[in-house]
């Protein structure tokens, strides 16, 4: 019986191990999309005041144009499902902050779920060991 035991706690703890480690890919995933949006929010604060800039424009494969940019307070902003549209500074502020907020509340489920699953990933482990230990105990016994 604890063989039989010992093999579902091991699939269990297993499990439980691969799902830490998604979790933990999604954390980074979101950490990267939340430093992308704070910096979108500091770039728009950071050219507040309606003159024209130059900036850069990224075309791929680390090359970029030189492009003027006459009227700094219309933003192009990607609302989903490869939809754009032209908003005004506060409004595209008001939507990636929104998207901040987002990603912090998804950042904080994430933390959750790790720290649940963590919990059960140590409960299992100490029960496998006790397995173990009872095991090399008994007359016999080994694992």
């Amino acid at each position: 019986m604890s063989q039989e035991r010992a093999q579902q706690l091991y699939e269990q703890v297993t499990a439980l191990e691969s799902q830490y480690s998604e979790i933990l890919r999604q954390e980074a995933m979101l950490g990267t999309a939340r430093r992308e949006a704070i910096s979108a929010a500091e770039t728009l604060r950071g050219t507040a005041g309606g003159k024209a800039l130059e900036a850069l424009v990224p075309v791929g494969a680390g090359l970029y144009l030189g492009a003027r940019v006459d009227d700094p307070d219309r933003v192009i902003v990607d609302i989903g499902a490869g939809v754009a549209m032209e908003r005004d500074r506060a409004s595209a502020l008001d939507h990636v902050e929104a998207q901040i907020k987002g990603l912090d509340v998804a950042l904080g489920n994430a933390a959750e779920q790790k720290r649940q699953i963590a919990a059960q990933l140590q409960q299992g482990r100490q029960e496998l060991e006790g397995i173990a230990r009872a095991e090399m105990g008994a007359p016999g016994g080994n694992v």
